[in-house]
């Protein structure tokens, strides 16, 4: 006997599509133990839609005994769960990843079907839905779904709050790591602005270089006892004589 269609009948709500069927062979299954054992959760709807339970009622559909499909499809018309939640996506991937093991590649799949319907949630909305971090959902899941365009670049997004938030034109570049700073200012030429020619240094100035070339022939110790801005000062004198500034001296 061929499975009897319930998709022409029943409604079914779009977020209950983010996830795939079971297999017919785990509908089969699947049927044969609600036809022994009953139904043990409720079918749940959003408003006139399915929202939650398409494999059961599809499994329900493919018992063979017609008495017993009909009581259990009365059953589910009478417990059934009318619901009106805000978020009718959250529900369904709230109550899937509850029931079902799913590995990250999976937990990615779902996160793309989940943008293709609602490209406007944010990444951290969905990474919190489908249980992977957000940059996982940036860089993993909606940068090759927008360089594919299957879904477009969005300059509002909703988070996971519920509030719509601005998102910046450009993103602002991730800082360099410590190994890639430090190769940067290897590969860095450095850029040498000279200061206009100084003129003659002050006599005095000439003289203080003289005592200190004979105090370093007699004891260069001494240098240590001169004041810092007189030494600062004979360094100046030096650079001035050979036109050079500070930044020359760092120069490889």
């Amino acid at each position: 006997m061929n499975p009897i269609s319930w998709r022409d009948q029943i409604k079914v709500h779009p977020a209950a599509d983010l996830f795939p069927m079971m297999s017919d062979a785990e509908l089969d299954e699947l049927a044969a133990d609600i036809a022994e054992h009953g139904l043990y959760q409720a079918i749940a709807f959003q408003g006139d839609e399915l929202l939650d339970g398409r494999n059961r009622l599809a499994a329900i559909h493919r018992i063979k005994d017609e008495t017993r499909r009909n009581n259990l499809l009365g059953f589910v018309a009478s417990t059934k769960r009318v619901l009106e939640v805000r978020d009718p996506t959250a529900y369904v991937v709230s109550a899937n990843l509850h029931r079902r093991q799913l590995s990250a590649e999976h937990k990615k799949r779902i996160a793309a079907e989940l943008l293709k319907v609602e490209p406007q949630r944010s990444d951290r909305s969905v990474g919190k839905l489908v249980g992977l971090h957000h940059t996982t959902i940036a860089t993993g899941v909606r940068e090759p779904l927008e360089r594919t365009g299957e879904i477009s670049q969005l300059g509002k997004r909703v988070g996971a709050d519920g509030k719509i938030r601005q998102q910046p034109s450009t993103k602002p570049p991730k800082p360099l790591g410590k190994e890639a700073q430090i190769r940067a200012l290897r590969e860095q030429k450095p850029v040498v602005v000279r200061p206009p020619a100084a003129g003659q240094p002050p006599t005095d100035d000439v003289d203080a270089l003289q005592a200190l070339l004979l105090t370093l022939r007699g004891d260069p110790r001494r240098v240590a006892g001169i004041p810092l801005d007189k030494r600062v000062t004979m360094a100046r004198t030096c650079l001035a004589w050979l036109n050079l500034t500070p930044d020359d001296l760092r120069a490889p």
